[in-house]
């Protein structure tokens, strides 16, 4: 970590929803690779992210997102719909 840098945990943030028509899953930002994968297990779906299941979603998918079935489905961020960033601006108009 960098001098006076500030870590910000997101741990209790895992809201799921799997769409399986759409095939679209939103999902927190503390949710972990590990916790998507049971949940889109269950409507017949995979996930084409990281090799660790400890690995959180923004920074996975940020990353590019190199895991198993990246040469037959691509990286995980070419799967990226949309994403909301709240900044240090945002919260503090708030």
């Amino acid at each position: 970590m960098a001098d006076g840098a500030i870590v910000v945990d997101l741990a209790g943030m895992k809201a799921i929803a799997i769409d399986p028509a759409t095939r679209i899953a939103r999902v927190g930002a503390g949710v972990t690779s590990g916790d998507l994968a049971g949940p889109a297990a269950a409507h017949g779906l995979a996930l084409s992210t990281g090799d660790t299941a400890s690995v959180g979603m923004g920074g996975l998918v940020t990353g590019g997102g190199i895991g198993f079935m990246v040469r037959k489905h691509s990286l995980t961020i070419d799967s990226l719909v949309a994403a909301q960033v709240v900044t240090a601006a945002v919260i503090s108009a708030s």
